[in-house]
């Protein structure tokens, strides 16, 4: 196995350029501490690399998650909710097929908002609701005052 490994680093020290023949002679020891050092290094940066590609998968499968459970909480907002904040249930069945982002629908919710004028009668409609469920909120409380 030694004069195997030997072998090896001598392949390697030819092809770098640091050859035996470099050496003036033939010091055994030397070239196996030489080797054995060449062999650290490369197995180190072997492990390194494997290492950062282990921790680029993870950090991706954690963004990955992540994203998923957002998605899934907007799943369960009701479809005035979703309309609120200006999504459609397609939206969400969108990002969940891979055919947008949440990123790339934020961006476009904001264009629409900046591009958009203040529709007035929607506006009015919701002031309209907001005083029925005042007036219905106010009758209630005044009819469980008085009992």
């Amino acid at each position: 196995m030694k004069y195997f490994q030997f072998a090896i680093a001598s392949i390697v020290d030819a092809n770098t350029g640091y050859g035996l023949a470099q050496g003036g002679g033939a010091d055994y020891r030397a070239q196996e501490l030489r080797s054995r050092a060449i062999r650290s290094q490369s197995v180190h940066g072997l492990l390194g690399a494997i290492g950062e590609r282990v921790r680029d998968t993870v950090a991706a499968y954690r963004e990955k998650l992540h994203q998923r459970r957002e998605i899934d909480e907007l799943a369960q907002l009701s479809d005035y909710y979703l309309d609120d904040i200006g999504l459609t249930r397609g939206d969400i069945t969108a990002v969940r097929l891979g055919q947008s982002s949440l990123e790339q629908l934020n961006a476009d919710r904001r264009t629409r908002l900046a591009a958009a004028p203040l529709d007035y009668l929607e506006t009015q409609r919701v002031d309209t609701r907001a005083a029925n469920a005042d007036a219905v909120n106010e009758a209630a409380y005044a009819e469980a005052k008085c009992a």
